[in-house]
Parts: C-alpha cells; structure tokens; sequence
C-alpha cells in the first residue's frame, strides 16, 4: 500500500527530500536528496525470518541500492551508516538529529522516559522492570505497533499517547533519565544508529541510559550524554539508571543546520 501511494504521488517541486530508501518508486524529474536515517531493509527481520521476511528484505535492500545511486545527493543521521553507505559505492553526508541545548533545572525526583516509536515491547519491558528495582517512576509516550501489548503487560503505566514537536520539551522537563535502549537484533543498531532521543535529551540538560558496545553507546561515553548497559541485564540498567540521576550534561553541540544547508547549496547551484 505504501509503494502504490508513492508511485501515485504528483509532486510540483524543485527539490524533494526522500526519507528513506523506502521511497525508491517516487515518480519525479527534479533534484533529489535522500535521507538515510535508518536501515530500512532490516524491518522485515524485525518481525520474523521466515522465508517471506528475507525476501522482503532483499527486494527492499535491493530498492536501496538504486536509489542511492539516483539522487543528487544523500545524507544520514549516523556516521555508522555513511559507511554502509560508501560500501555501496555512494558518498552522503553526516547531518545528525541534534537540536541546540536549552537545558533545563535538574529534575529531582526519580523519573526515566521513553518518547518516541513503540516497536519493541521486550525492551519496555526491561524498562519498567529495572525502573521498578531502582525505585524510578515511568512515563511513556509515543505511538507504535508495541503500545497495546505493553499497556496490557503493565497497565498502571503513565502512558501520554502520541506527542507532537511542540510537546516534547514539556514531556522531558518531566523526567530525570530518558531509557533510549533497543534490540541489538536489530540491524540498523549494529550498522550505526543514534537514537534521537538521546540527543533530544542531552539538548534539555537530561542522560540518557543506552545500549553498552553499539555506536549509540560509544557516542554516548565520548560525548557524556549519559550511562550505557547492557542490553537484557535488568540489574545493570537499574545501576545505569540510579548513576544517570542528577548527572548534568555539559558541552552539548549545536544543530548541523550550516551543514544540511551546504548539501541543498550544492545541488541547486
């Protein structure tokens, strides 16, 4: 549904900004960037590996392929995914999802959050579990395929349902510790993502705990925007989360806007 809706687009425009390799049957004659900010043929896997899933996931690596190779430029939101991408023989640009830092007062209370997709329910369930053990309060907030069942397995939550842009630093002056932790099965978290809402977080003043020896945990150490755990060990994120408490992120780094602009400069000149 989502390819035929894509093919029947009409689109009157200089420019367009595909996102993701997803997007590959746009129909349109002018000058195009494609956003890389995730591995999408590795969704497919996420749901299963059956023979149906891989062949999913091949005909979408495959779309991949081609529409890194018909665009007038590409940029990504990880440095792990520019070198897949250069893999395949293309270039693109790092333009990361930092925002510029507004930080807030520290929160006092024992609060960790998780704003963003629900897709995984495993990985909210290590959430609350580990909040439980070091005595955090939760809120979640998001939309997602996992919302249901995490809301069945916990139904105390204090879930806020989906938020908007202008939502969100309300919801992050709430909480002490956003929970930024995921499936390392996926495969866009071996090839490089960052979560945005680590960087989110850090730009309002608040830690993030994520996933120990992944490119989004190494990020996290070198620019001290939080604590890494490993992925699974309830005990460990609970110790993750009690040593982010009340830590104060500093030399937060501005936007990449200057950058994003140079790629359109470019291909407009």
């Amino acid at each position: 549904r989502k390819k035929k809706f894509i093919a029947n687009l009409k689109l009157s425009a200089d420019l367009v900004i595909l996102n993701d390799t997803d997007t590959a049957n746009v129909e349109f004659k002018g000058r195009k960037i494609l956003d890389i900010h995730d591995m999408a043929h590795t969704w497919p896997l996420m749901r299963g590996n059956t023979p149906f899933h891989r062949f999913a996931s091949r005909m979408m690596l495959s779309d991949a392929k081609m529409i890194m190779k018909n665009v007038d430029a590409i940029i990504t939101s990880a440095p792990g995914f520019k070198k897949w991408i250069e893999s395949e023989g293309c270039e693109s640009t790092v333009i990361m999802n930092r925002r510029n830092p507004k930080p807030m007062d520290l929160m006092q209370e024992k609060v960790v959050g998780y704003f963003g997709r629900i897709r995984d329910t495993d990985s909210m369930s290590m959430m609350i579990a580990a909040a439980k053990l070091a005595e955090f309060r939760v809120i979640a907030a998001g939309d997602g395929l996992a919302v249901e069942k995490m809301l069945k397995n916990d139904p105390d939550m204090d879930y806020r349902g989906p938020f908007t842009e202008e939502e969100l630093p309300k919801l992050i002056k709430e909480i002490s510790v956003m929970y930024a932790m995921y499936s390392p099965e996926r495969g866009n978290i071996a090839e490089g993502a960052i979560p945005t809402k680590m960087l989110d977080a850090a730009a309002f003043g608040r830690p993030s705990v994520v996933n120990q020896n992944t490119p989004m945990g190494e990020l996290c150490e070198n620019e001290k925007l939080g604590v890494t755990a490993p992925y699974g060990d309830i005990i460990k994120i609970a110790e993750s989360l009690e040593k982010a408490h009340g830590m104060v992120i500093r030399n937060v780094k501005n936007d990449d806007r200057e950058s994003f602009l140079s790629v359109i400069g470019g291909i407009l000149d």
